[in-house]
């Protein structure tokens, strides 16, 4: 097992009209969105138009969790859901959607046979939250962890670190690693919020 921590000198942030979009993560680390040559994106996108477009992106699946403000997704000929922060939606690259409402967003990106799920985590003041995180025998796991907005305390394999507001820790486990107990402490007088992604590559 292997873990790091990034920040936002690690994360590219790019305009477009409405607002702007950073890339957390991408892997593998030397892949591209514009080559869609990646098995997975990790991204959060601010939308400060109360309507626009969704790229559409062939052979991507998408799950959207909203971080804050309010959105609806409008998927033609599919359905509408209206989205309040942390609630999430998974959908199609390929279909034809529209947003509406300005909001904060989370974005995880798979393609080919990476598949992924999304978790908010919500930690109380003062309180602890553990995490057990385990291999398959067939899969290799990367779990993401974004640190939306407490400074949180996480101890893991004997070591202690700091996650900071927008920091991300990612943990790499191949089907040779041990199980092991993550565990996030929130010392602060407000919720710690925790956005957890999962991805079988």
């Amino acid at each position: 097992m292997e873990f790091k921590v990034l920040n936002k000198l690690n994360y590219k942030t790019t305009n477009w009209s409405g607002g702007d979009t950073t890339e957390l993560y991408i892997y593998p680390e030397d892949s591209s969105y514009q080559k869609r040559d990646f098995l997975f994106r990790l991204s959060s996108a601010t939308v400060n138009l109360e309507k626009s477009a969704f790229t559409k992106l062939d052979g991507v699946s998408r799950k959207l969790m909203l971080l804050s403000g309010k959105m609806e997704l409008v998927h033609k000929d599919k359905y509408n859901k209206k989205l309040t922060p942390f609630e999430q939606d998974s959908f199609m690259g390929d279909w034809e959607t529209e947003s509406y409402g300005k909001a904060r967003d989370f974005n995880l990106m798979t393609r080919f046979n990476c598949t992924g799920e999304l978790e908010h985590i919500k930690i109380l003041p003062n309180s602890d939250f553990l995490l057990e995180l385990k291999a398959t025998e067939t899969k290799t796991i990367i779990e993401v962890l974004y640190n939306f907005d407490s400074d949180i305390k996480i101890f893991i394999e004997g070591q202690d670190l700091l996650l900071e507001k927008e920091q991300l820790l990612i943990v790499y486990l191949d089907k040779d690693s041990s199980e092991c107990m993550l565990k996030m402490v929130n010392s602060d007088k407000v919720d710690g919020n925790i956005v957890r992604s999962t991805i079988y590559v």
